[in-house]
This record gives C-alpha cells, sequence and structure tokens, in this order.
C-alpha cells in the first residue's frame, strides 16, 4: 500500500470515530433499548477504527493531519458513550455528571495519557455494565470483539499495557524501593 492511501484511510477512521463521538449522546433521542444497544455498536465499530487507523499510520510510516488528536477523539468517543448513558438514565445523572466534568477539566489541565485512561476506565466499564443488564445481546458481541481483538493484536495490546504502565509507575518512583 503506498504511504499516501495509509495516510487517507488511517485519517478517514480517525474522522469514522470523531463522527461517532458526536453522534452518541444524540441517540438518545431513540427509543431508549434500541438506543443502548446502539450506543454499543457504535463503540464497537470506533474501537476498531482505532486498532486499525494506528497500525495503517504506522505501516504507512507517514504523520497523518489527525493523528496527533487520536488519543483526544478517543476520549471523546468514551465521553459521548458516557454522556449517553447519563441523558438515557441509564446510570444516575448527578454523580456521573459531576465525574464527567471532572474528567473533562483533568484531561485539559493535566494531557497526562496514563492518568486521563485510568479515569476513562470506569466510563467504558459503565457502558460494558449498562449493556450487560439491558441489551445482553449487544454486550456479547462486545466482548466476542474483544477477545478476538487480544487474539489477533495481542503484541498491540501488550505494546499499549507496558507503556501505560511505564508511564504510570515512574510517576510513583517513590513508592520503589532504592536500591543499595
Amino acid at each position: 500500500m503506498s504511504g499516501k492511501f495509509c495516510r487517507f484511510t488511517a485519517d478517514f477512521l480517525t474522522f469514522v470515530r470523531l463522527v461517532i463521538a458526536i453522534i452518541l449522546p444524540f441517540l438518545v433521542f431513540l427509543p431508549r433499548n434500541l438506543s443502548l444497544s446502539l450506543v454499543i455498536y457504535l463503540t464497537i465499530i470506533g474501537w476498531t477504527t482505532d486498532v486499525f487507523d494506528g497500525s495503517l499510520a504506522r505501516r504507512g510510516k507517514l504523520k497523518t493531519f489527525l493523528g496527533e488528536y487520536d488519543f483526544g477523539i478517543d476520549m471523546l468517543m468514551v465521553a459521548g458513550g458516557f454522556l449517553y448513558l447519563i441523558l438515557a438514565k441509564w446510570i444516575n445523572a448527578y454523580f456521573n455528571l459531576s465525574y464527567l466534568i471532572l474528567f473533562i477539566l483533568i484531561a485539559l489541565i493535566t494531557r497526562k495519557q496514563w492518568l486521563i485512561m485510568i479515569l476513562a476506565f470506569p466510563m467504558d466499564l459503565a457502558l460494558f455494565f449498562a449493556g450487560y443488564k439491558h441489551s445482553p445481546i449487544a454486550s456479547i458481541f462486545f466482548i466476542i470483539w474483544i477477545v478476538i481483538f487480544l487474539l489477533v493484536f495481542w503484541k498491540r495490546f501488550w505494546f499499549v499495557l507496558t507503556n501505560f504502565w511505564n508511564n504510570f509507575s515512574s510517576n510513583f518512583s517513590f513508592l520503589k524501593q532504592e536500591k543499595k
């Protein structure tokens, strides 16, 4: 594949995820159970585009236009799904809206990916648990997607996990024992 094709396709996939992130909260206007399933399926599509846009960008060895915004778009999608859960009243509005606002503020102030990822994790879990309880078929697809992703992209997942852990632990060096 040519570098231009890889760059265009990677940007297109990132753009699709951005569109999904923007659409998610507005699905609250659809019938409740249908919209929850749709949010889960769109989230699966969004995470799939995330897997492939990075791999295409690395394969093309070129910087993409949207590549530098990739992580922010990822977090926007997480926040969009979480906002949907709040607006659709699948989860408690007061506590979770406060959490979402706190998440956004911390993300804008700190910009430390390891911290933002930790704070995003409960929002991802909220979507999974709401789906598990109220849209089990969509949640089964979500689980199948996670298993396939881990089987196919284990090396990449391990790299991201190791990078996350190294960044996390380097911020807490006071917890490490000093060598004598």
